[in-house]
């Protein structure tokens, strides 16, 4: 493992522990590591991560500092996506929402281009928390039927993976969800080179929960337009809550 990589990684686990000292004097090693031996993915990559434990500290101005700074970095990279989203929420925070979808809209080209599917993912999730879903204010339509039965195949594989069938109840299919949800979350700890295996489960049960929803309480399954990109969700009947399957799958797993 390399210098920066394990500055990096400490700093990492010290912000996820919430240790924003420590994790502030770690990630700033990491940034100088980096620095010195002229690998800008790498700065990037700890310049994000900082500007992230920044901004949960309240220290919105250095944080924007540093996605700014990410940003400016050359060559590209799949950071500068993240860098985007970041300030995205920023200026959502703010209540500056055209402007917040305008840098996604960046972002989305960003991930796109260098493959960072579950980056975008995590994006979508966390400005879709932050801009309110108020009426004629987000465009939405519904699933074309090709769209709706792959969430049904998707969710068929979910049933597998819990050794469950159709005929079971949503009450039993919720119930091995949240055990399967506490294993995987126990075994990645102990096991983190797991978590992709358990993310490539983790969508098919993002729908098979969402279909409970669905099927038990009448929720209807429909695309949310965000910015440029079109974000999959379930909704109330009356539109008072509203989840996201992906936003499950990145929050448990």
């Amino acid at each position: 493992m390399s210098n920066w990589q394990s500055l990096h990684s400490e700093g990492y686990s010290r912000a996820s522990a919430g240790d924003i000292e420590a994790a502030e004097r770690f990630l700033k090693q990491a940034i100088e590591a980096a620095e010195a031996t002229g690998a800008s993915a790498e700065v990037a990559n700890s310049k994000n991560c900082l500007a992230v434990v920044y901004k949960q500290d309240g220290r919105v101005d250095e944080a924007r500092r540093l996605f700014e700074e990410v940003i400016d970095l050359a060559p590209a990279s799949g950071d500068h996506g993240s860098a985007y989203s970041g300030l995205a929420e920023l200026l959502c925070e703010n209540g500056d929402y055209e402007g917040a979808l305008n840098l996604f809209d960046r972002a989305v080209d960003n991930f796109n281009e260098y493959e960072c599917g579950l980056d975008l993912h995590f994006a979508e999730c966390s400005l879709l928390r932050l801009i309110p879903l108020l009426p004629g204010r987000v465009q939405e339509r519904k699933l074309l039927d090709a769209e709706a039965e792959e969430i049904r195949d998707e969710a068929d594989e979910g049933l597998k993976v819990l050794n469950l069938t159709e005929a079971s109840s949503p009450e039993k299919v919720i119930a091995e969800i949240d055990h399967y949800i506490d294993l995987a979350q126990d075994e990645i700890l102990d096991h983190p080179e797991k978590q992709d295996f358990y993310h490539s489960n983790g969508e098919a049960l993002a729908f098979l929960w969402g279909l409970q929803l669905e099927s038990k309480f009448g929720w209807q399954w429909l695309y949310i337009r965000l910015g440029r990109s079109e974000v999959l969700a379930i909704a109330s009947p009356d539109r008072s809550q509203v989840v996201y399957p992906m936003h499950f799958l990145c929050e448990c797993l």
